[in-house]
């Protein structure tokens, strides 16, 4: 849904500026592709990261819980 409607606000924005739709869909995309290949890339080697006998990996839901809750905290406070 927040990424559906990022892409709407993105388009009136475009479209007010008189922006090529071609173009714009374009950017977006290879910059989503770029996103996502360099979070899976990072994704792979934090996993990978061993703390004693237990890897990173092992705590990932744990830690993306815990990430998405501070920043919930740091934007209400």
């Amino acid at each position: 849904m927040a990424l559906s409607l990022n892409a709407l606000t993105n388009g009136l924005g475009a479209g007010i500026l008189g922006l090529s739709p071609f173009w714009v869909s374009l950017f977006a995309a290879l910059g989503s592709f770029v996103a996502v290949w360099w979070g899976i890339k990072l994704g792979v080697r934090v996993a990978a990261v061993r703390i004693g006998k237990w890897s990173l990996g092992q705590f990932s839901v744990f830690l993306s819980g815990a990430i998405l809750i501070l920043i919930g905290l740091k934007n209400l406070f």
